[in-house]
C-alpha cells in the first residue's frame, strides 16, 4: 500500500467525524476494479445529508487487494453486503 493511500484514509476518517457531528451519515463503499481504476480496488466515502441522497466524497483510496481496501475503512464501521440492484463493481458498503 502506498503512503498516500494511508494519508487519504486518515483524511477521510477525520472528515467523516465532521460529517457525523453535523448529523450526516458517512459510509464507505468498496469497488472491485471500477472503470476508472480497472486494475485496482477503490474505497470511496459517500455522505448522506438531510436530503437522503448519498453524495460521493472527492477522492477514493486505490488498493491492490480487497484486504487492503477493507483496512482503509474506519474500525468503528459495520459491513453491509451488496444489494442485488447495486452496481456490479460494488463489493460491500460500510457504515
Amino acid at each position: 500500500m502506498e503512503q498516500h493511500n494511508a494519508e487519504a484514509s486518515f483524511a477521510a476518517a477525520l472528515k467523516a467525524n465532521e460529517y457525523i457531528e453535523q448529523g450526516m451519515l458517512p459510509m464507505w463503499t468498496i469497488y472491485d476494479h471500477p472503470l476508472d481504476f480497472p486494475a485496482h480496488y477503490v474505497v470511496r466515502m459517500h455522505v448522506v445529508d438531510g436530503s437522503g441522497e448519498p453524495k460521493v466524497y472527492r477522492f477514493g483510496v486505490v488498493c491492490l487487494s480487497l484486504e487492503d481496501a477493507r483496512e482503509q475503512v474506519p474500525v468503528y464501521c459495520a459491513r453491509l453486503p451488496r444489494e442485488p440492484a447495486d452496481d456490479p463493481n460494488i463489493v460491500e458498503t460500510w457504515l
